[in-house]
Order: C-alpha cells, then sequence, then structure tokens
C-alpha cells in the first residue's frame, strides 16, 4: 500500500478546502468523493477513491463520512490541516514472455477511467494487493491515459516490468444508475494482448 500524508492551510475564512467524503456501503472505509479545483487541496494529488485512514492524525478510515469531515471544518484558520491517504499498488516482474501479467482491466460505460475487472489466480498480480473493481490511476510512475488504445500503447512498452496504482472505485448514485439505464449506446471496447491487437468486439483490455 502506498500512504500519503498531505498537508495544507486554510488561509482565510473564505478559504474552501474543496474535499468532500464518502463510502460505497456501511462497513466499507471512508474514500475521498471530489476534489474541487479551487479548493486547498487541489493541487496535492488527491484522487476520488483514495482511502481516508485519519484527519489530522485522528483515524477516521471505518467511522461514518460526516465524522472526518467535522474534523476537518474544526480546524482554525491559520492552523495545518494533513490527511493521510492510502492507494493500492501491485509491482510485478516477468521472467520471459511467456509469462502471464494475469489481469483484465476495462473500460466502463457508466463511469470514466480504466478498471480492473478480474485477476486470475495464477498471474502475476495475483499476489498482489490490488482486487477486481479498482480504478487504474497509475501505470509504472505515468497517468493512466482514459482511452483504451493509449492503455496499450503503454503497456506495449513496459518491458518485463509493471506497476499499477489503483484506487476504491466511486460509488454510483441514485441518478447515475437512473441516467446509465436508460442509455442505449454500446460500449466502447478493446482487447489488449502482448502483440497490442485491438479487438473491438470484446469489452475488455486482457492483459495476458
Amino acid at each position: 500500500m502506498t500512504v500519503k500524508v498531505i498537508s495544507g492551510v486554510r488561509a482565510t475564512v473564505d478559504s474552501k478546502y474543496g474535499i468532500s467524503f464518502c463510502r460505497k456501503t456501511t462497513d466499507s472505509p471512508v474514500i475521498i468523493k471530489e476534489v474541487r479545483k479551487e479548493g486547498i487541496f487541489a493541487k496535492h494529488g488527491l484522487i476520488p477513491g483514495m482511502v481516508v485512514k485519519a484527519v489530522n492524525g485522528v483515524e477516521v478510515e471505518w467511522k461514518r463520512p460526516t465524522e472526518a469531515a467535522t474534523l476537518l471544518a474544526q480546524t482554525d484558520v491559520g492552523q495545518e490541516v494533513s490527511l493521510t491517504v492510502e492507494c493500492f499498488t501491485g509491482t510485478v516482474h516477468r521472467s520471459n514472455k511467456y509469462q502471464k501479467w494475469g489481469l483484465t482491466l476495462k473500460n466502463s460505460t457508466k463511469m470514466s477511467g480504466i478498471y480492473i475487472s478480474g485477476i486470475e489466480e495464477d498471474g502475476l498480480f495475483a499476489s498482489t494487493e490490488l482486487t477486481a473493481g479498482m480504478k487504474v490511476i497509475r501505470i509504472n510512475g505515468k497517468r493512466c491515459p482514459r482511452e483504451a488504445k493509449d492503455v496499450i500503447n503503454m503497456v506495449a512498452q513496459t518491458g518485463d516490468d509493471l506497476e499499477l496504482v489503483g484506487v476504491h472505485a466511486m460509488p454510483r448514485s441514485p441518478e447515475d444508475k437512473e441516467n446509465s439505464s436508460s442509455q442505449q449506446a454500446a460500449p466502447r471496447s478493446t482487447t489488449l494482448t502482448e502483440s497490442a491487437a485491438v479487438n473491438r468486439q470484446h469489452p475488455a483490455l486482457a492483459l495476458l
């Protein structure tokens, strides 16, 4: 796991933190829901889906999102506020070109980005902390592209070392579910293989 401590200062009464919290279910950890570009934390590398472990040193990971927000709001003007956040890393090395990465990625038609849809038991990523459903935010230290074809190109150039950083997928709101259920557009699809061939009939990116 990758843990970061992010600090910022609310300089004036009008300054906004520009961050909100949520959790997917009542027994899930608190995660970042939104980071607004006009807020104090906008340029600190926070990404929706990151687990919030602590606010000002107070553990909030398994508390209610409102409790995390209250701790943030209680910080006085001019006082430093800190967030301890966490994301998940999978780093693997392939000893030969025939060894499988064992990871399947996909585009989502309901949310932007690239998501892990499956991890094979005999693949290299099976022993990492990444799990199905996570959103991939970085590939070998670079921001994960939004388009499938760009992910194909990036992974094809990695050689035998591959590192993915993931965060929890954001829970969908009732409005999102209602909107997506009424949409009839076909999903964008691509398959990633060793030769980086594109198959537009398949709904996922398969790292074989």
